[in-house]
């Protein structure tokens, strides 16, 4: 909430503590609703309201001898005992009531010579507020009364009170001093269409004592009503052209000049009585009446005669033959009333049928014209005395017979005139050609068929959908789908039935998608695409089930054609792209007999030169009162039709960026599209991807609504239209900023913006309207380059305030985007707290600025600002409006003070000092005095406090914004004097033409990020006496939609030199690295973070293990391997070791590992080669270094070897001597694994032939016993 400093051009009254309101009122109330009731404290807060409507008219400005630029000098004495009461009314006083009509109460209290304690304000309007319903009979001549007082600590309370049939908007206020000023709009409008013309509304302004003793009692202007003029026009079906051919029966026998005196067909005739559109709320008319002068023409008999009125076809109509006119008389009931203004008496039913037998219709070539007349007069509801409309209107036409042509029942044209020669995406283009058929005869039309023939069209097109129809008259339809059949004929004569939407001729639009895809895979060039050959060539839509086209409308649709061969279309200026439909009908005469209409149109369309383009559209709209708290809404475009459609579209995004003085209105659920989004038109929801609300986008200070779109071809998304979307669920908030003190850079600019590819380079090929691509100056794309390229659409908030004075101190962070970037002054100045990194990190870090703002929010210039700011610093606790709270550090100021009003550099207009002494105190009548103040101080970084003082020929004008621009930088890291986390606070005091007093701003906080310094430390576990130095490294890590994400942050070599031990940079805390990722990230959701320290190379021979934490420091432990020594050892038959040089001299030994402590199913570590000595003592042995745990999970391995067992020889090993499970208790040791070996059964000097004559004793004696047994069997079977 901003701080209005106590002066005497204040809006509120910082020198007394808000009173409670000590009793209700006592007025006879038949209606009472409280408005506010504001939070009283005894600072000096005022708060904005919101913006008015761009129809309400501004306050007339005051006469040139108001004291606007008051002369330096003394205050006024004062001599008052109530305060100067004015009322600024509008210089016009004529209004539509659509509009709204604000109107300002200025109330000064500099002359009063004592306090005025809980007056209150009452603003009278001699009438009540509308109720709506359906009610149009009424008194009730407003429909919005509405007074902004939110958030002004000089207002106690607001309420509306209704009694004896007027409506008082009263304000309580705490109370009026000597240093009060405000100006109070309060803003009303008509009840619409129903208030009497010459109505006048006058409003009375009454400021009365807490015990209802008048004060001051005024009159505002006369206000009226004006409404626009509403028209009568003349129809015939559904055209109001002059000249148009009717049909009006069959020609006469033997002068076929003439209509038929039996054949001739009634025309109808029909009336819209309306007001122009877009020209203001109609008068809602209760009573009109319709009199229609009959056309005349003369007949064969030379007579002049009137057109035929049929009183059994024109129910409703009275005939007059003396006047020769007929009259009809319509009133509009309040039951038939809607409760939508817009929809004003109805006349489209008052049907007219008139035939004209026996007049000429043609005059050789020429046609002889028709005039039909008609007059309205129109009564409104609550009507003045004697307050009436009238309106005439005419309509010339000529006549035809037997022949339908020409007459406007069949017309063919189409909502794209030209076609983009887009070589790369024609192959999707859908040429859109619309057919309408209306009816103009006075009976239905029946049967009806459009017959599209591929013999009659462009060759070079083809069909591929026909979409839905719609019967339509004036502003309604209604789909009639379910009475179409499409068939679609094929070469040979037979056809297939389709429904609206469906893609004919599928198999012809595949193949060149298809095509498409090969080529933008480069699998294909243009020029060998083939021409497709369509299946379908003829299609007719019948609208069938007893389908009748009723007199006076007309269906309309669309048909949709593509080219066969459309990368060798080659390009034309010519308007012969054509196509050509038919109309089979027909329709009942005056006879009853059926009449066969059969008629056809066409139209041409062309080729343009293909510039590819995207359009951008932003529109505010909803806003009334503009007050606070008020609903808005802006309806967000996004054109594609000048795309390519071959063009792929990566990811579309739509930003729209809000105004600081709108917001997210309570209630509205900002996770839900549905609840901030409508689809307009085609569009719908589905079509996004991912939709989110996201405070302080990109730390831009503001609240943005991201849209991302689903990715795809151009032709696929949307049809290649692009989408419209209605952004709601918003209001106006108390940041509005009044649109007479807008700027280019201080302002309710709504941006929308649209990106694609995730923010990758925006296409050189593409162009826009209005100089629409533009620098990406906020970075929305979020890739932390501010030169690349965005679309960018604007529109306005308007604004409108209670009037007053203000002093608001904001703050914003000119941090870079990207670390290592440059200071970026991109964000929005912000009265919320910011949180910067430490200053001297990097040039750029821990940089921000204070903007001292002096809001002149009022009617008067002002004259002599002096401003003081005490720096924040340890021990200011004696600031009024902090409540208290204490600085925990000193902030620096890095240069010198830049001054501007608006967005104009006025540094010269202002004398600007400095202190570099001690912190001086914040008594700032004392303070400004001293003689420590300087112009020149000898280094920013020393000064302490800050006075601004406007030169005597400066003048801050009438609804300005006064900026004194401070730039800053957060103190650097201590280790020793830790402020991470914590807040400095600042403020400063302000006052204006002469006052006496200085009153104090709102707080702003900035913080510094929570530093640590983390220790890392190398350990050896091993018995080695010197190392290689190695490289610790720190990691951030973090996981980011569940996503593991981790960026190195700083190195540290670690060594003998520093003795291993190192302190890495400080860095953010791991809570505040988060939220700052979470800063960066927007809407993606950061998880489980956390600081992680590696080795960047494990010295061989060694594993490592990290311990430690952020708050401890890390240890990088490097454990030496174990070794494993593999030996062999060999056995006579006796058991005694033996080893010479005939004992074998290369074995092989297979070591395996497992980490559940078996000896079997095991890794295969290494195939080992024990090789014999050369000399002797003869030994077979291995000694290397093995991890002793696995890395991934951490348990201690088991060694165990495995030998391929040498001939002649057994082994005798224990299966303990081959294998060893490591632990912490041996980690350290050397294991040894034995295989022994033994002779068996006897040991040859030689190595000799050992067992093997024994074994070939063996097998000859088996042999022998086998042949004898089978001996023996075979006699016996003999």
């Amino acid at each position: 909430q901003e701080q209005t400093s106590p002066s005497s051009a204040l809006v509120n009254n910082p020198a007394e503590t808000a009173k409670k309101e000590g009793s209700e009122s006592t007025s006879s109330e038949t209606q009472k609703s409280t408005v506010n009731k504001s939070q009283e404290t005894p600072s000096s807060s005022s708060q904005e309201s919101s913006s008015s409507t761009s129809q309400t008219t501004p306050a007339a400005t005051t006469s040139e001898d108001d004291d606007d630029a008051l002369p330096p000098g003394p205050p006024p004495t004062p001599t008052a005992t109530v305060p100067t009461v004015t009322i600024k009314p509008n210089a016009n006083t004529a209004y539509r009531t659509d509009e709204q009509i604000t109107t300002y109460v200025d109330i000064d209290g500099t002359s009063l010579t004592s306090d005025i304690e809980e007056p209150y304000l009452d603003i009278e309007m001699p009438t009540t507020l509308y109720q709506g319903g359906k009610v149009l009979n009424t008194d009730a001549y407003l429909d919005n009364f509405t007074v902004p007082t939110e958030g002004i600590t000089l207002i106690k309370s607001a309420e509306k009170v209704v009694e004896n049939g007027k409506t008082i908007y009263r304000i309580r206020f705490n109370s009026i001093t000597s240093t009060t000023k405000i100006s109070i709009p309060y803003v009303f409008s008509f009840t619409n269409g129903l208030v009497p013309k010459d109505y006048k509304l006058q409003p009375k302004v009454t400021l009365k004592s807490k015990d209802g003793t008048v004060l001051y009692t005024g009159d505002d202007k006369e206000y009226t009503p004006t409404y626009p003029n509403m028209n009568l026009t003349k129809v015939v079906a559904t055209s109001s052209e002059d000249n148009q051919l009717l049909y009006g029966g069959t020609a006469k026998t033997g002068d076929p000049t003439r209509i038929s005196e039996t054949g001739a067909e009634p025309i109808p005739f029909s009336f819209t009585y309306q007001v122009q559109a877009n020209s203001g709320q109609q008068r809602m008319m209760k009573k009109v009446v319709i009199k229609d002068t009959l056309p005349t023409y003369t007949n064969s008999q030379g007579q002049k005669v009137t057109a035929k009125f049929d009183q059994a076809l024109n129910p409703g109509w009275t005939y007059d033959s003396s006047t020769g006119t007929v009259t009809y008389t319509k009133e509009f009931l309040e039951s038939e009333f809607d409760t939508d203004f817009r929809h004003n008496i109805d006349v489209s039913k008052a049907m007219l049928y008139l035939s004209f037998p026996d007049a000429k219709y043609k005059d050789g070539n020429n046609k002889p014209n028709f005039i039909n007349k008609a007059d309205i007069t129109a009564t409104p509801f609550n009507p003045s005395p004697n307050e009436e409309y009238k309106n005439s209107d005419d309509i010339t036409f000529n006549l035809i017979a037997d022949d339908f042509s020409g007459t406007g029942l069949l017309s063919k044209r189409t909502e794209h005139q030209t076609v983009q020669h887009d070589v790369a995406g024609l192959y999707a283009q859908r040429l859109d050609y619309t057919v309408k058929v209306e009816n103009k005869l006075s009976k239905p039309m029946q049967e009806i068929t459009l017959v599209e023939d591929a013999s009659k069209f462009d060759s070079r097109l083809y069909f591929t959908s026909v979409d839905s129809f719609f019967e339509r008259q004036g502003s309604n339809s209604k789909p009639i789908n379910d009475k179409m059949e499409i068939r679609a004929y094929k070469s040979d004569g037979t056809y297939d039935t389709f429904a609206p939407g469906d893609q004919i001729n599928k198999d012809a639009q595949d193949e060149l998608n298809t095509a498409a895809e090969k080529i933008r895979n480069g699998e294909l060039t243009e020029a060998a695409v083939p021409a497709v050959t369509p299946k379908y060539t003829k299609i007719t839509i019948h609208f069938i089930k007893g389908y009748e086209l009723p007199v006076g409308k007309y269906i309309d649709g669309f048909v949709y054609m593509a080219f066969k061969d459309p990368y060798h279309v080659p390009y034309s200026a010519a308007k012969d792209i054509k196509n050509v439909v038919g109309l089979k009908a027909k329709v009942k005469n005056s006879q009853n007999q059926d009449v066969p209409i059969n008629i056809s149109d066409e139209w041409n369309k062309q080729f343009v030169p293909f510039v590819e383009k995207i359009g951008l559209s932003k529109n505010t709209d909803g806003q009334t009162s503009g007050i606070e708290g008020e609903s808005v809404f802006f309806l967000l475009g996004l054109n594609f039709e000048q795309l390519s459609k071959a063009r792929y579209l990566k990811n579309p995004t739509l930003v729209d960026l809000l105004p600081k003085g709108v917001s997210i209105a309570p209630g509205v659920d900002k996770t839900k599209a549905e609840d901030m989004l409508e689809a307009i038109g085609l569009a719908n929801l589905a079509m996004i991807d991912k939709f989110s609300v996201i405070e302080n986008y990109n730390g831009s200070g503001r609240t943005a609504i991201k849209i991302k779109l689903k990715s795809g071809l151009v032709k696929d998304l949307n049809n290649g239209t692009g989408y419209a979307f209605k952004l709601k669920g918003l209001k106006i908030n108390s940041d509005i900023i009044p649109s007479k003190a807008e700027t280019s850079t201080f302002n309710n600019t709504n941006e929308l913006y649209f990106y694609q590819d995730n923010g990758q380079p925006f296409p050189d090929a593409i162009h826009s309207d209005s100089n629409q691509i533009v620098d990406d100056e906020r970075d929305i794309n979020m890739n932390g380059d501010t030169k690349d390229k965005v679309v960018k659409a604007t529109s306005k908030v308007i604004g409108n305030v209670t009037e007053s004075l203000q002093s608001v101190k904001m703050i914003r962070s000119t941090e870079p985007l990207v670390e290592g970037g440059h200071q970026y002054y991109g964000r929005d100045f912000s009265k919320d707290g910011i949180e910067t990194e430490y200053g001297g990190l990097t040039s750029t870090s821990g940089h921000f600025q204070y903007d001292l703002q002096v809001r002149n929010y009022y009617d008067r210039d002002l004259t002599r600002v002096e401003i003081y700011d005490v720096l924040p610093h340890v021990g200011d606790s004696d600031r009024t409006t902090a409540g208290g709270a204490e600085s925990a550090f000193s902030n620096t100021l890095t240069g010198p003070i830049t001054v501007k009003v608006g967005d104009e550099d006025k540094t010269a207009d202002f004398d600007i000092y400095y202190r570099t002494d001690k912190y001086p105190t914040m008594n700032a009548d004392t303070e400004v005095n001293s003689s420590n103040w300087t112009k020149n101080p000898s280094d920013y970084k020393d000064v302490t406090a800050i006075k601004i003082v406007s030169k005597p020929t400066t003048v801050i004008h009438k609804y300005t914004i006064l900026h004194a621009i401070m730039n800053m930088k957060a103190p650097a890291y201590d280790k020793d004097n830790n402020i991470g986390g914590k807040t400095a606070v600042n403020t400063f005091q302000v006052k204006y033409n002469n006052d006496p007093r200085f009153g104090e701003s709102n707080v702003v906080t900035n913080k510094v990020n929570k530093r640590i310094t983390i220790p890392v430390e190398k350990k050896w576990r091993d018995s080695e006496t010197t190392h290689s130095k190695i490289t610790a490294q720190i990691y951030a890590t973090w996981k980011e939609d569940g996503v593991a994400r981790e960026k190195l942050k700083e190195e540290k070599e670690l060594s003998e030199n520093n003795n291993w031990k190192d302190t890495f940079s400080p860095l953010p805390d791991e809570e505040s690295a988060a939220k700052l990722l979470q800063k960066e990230a927007a809407e993606k959701k950061i998880t489980d973070f956390k600081y992680v320290v590696r080795e960047k190379v494990i010295p061989s021979g060694y594993d490592v293990d990290y311990s430690g934490d952020t708050q401890n420091g890390f240890v990088i432990t490097n454990t030496r391997h174990p070794s494993i020594k593999i030996r062999k050892l060999w056995y006579d038959k006796d058991g005694n070791p033996i080893t010479n040089d005939q004992l074998p001299k290369k074995l092989e030994v297979k070591l395996y590992r497992t980490t559940n402590g078996q000896t079997q199913n095991g890794e295969l570590v290494e195939t080992i080669q024990l090789e014999r000595t050369a000399t002797a003592p003869y030994l077979w042995e291995s000694t290397k270094h093995y991890p002793p745990k696995d890395k991934t999970t951490g348990k201690y391995y088991t060694y165990y070897i495995e030998e391929v067992v040498p001939k002649y020889y057994l082994e005798i090993s224990n299966a303990s001597e081959k294998k060893v499970t490591f632990t912490d208790a041996n980690v350290g040791e050397t294991a040894t694994l034995t295989v022994k070996n033994k002779v068996n059964p006897t040991y040859p000097n030689t190595g000799g032939s050992g067992i093997l004559p024994y074994i070939l004793m063996g097998t000859l004696t088996l042999t022998l016993a086998v042949i004898l047994h089978y001996m023996q069997k075979n006699r016996k079977a003999f």
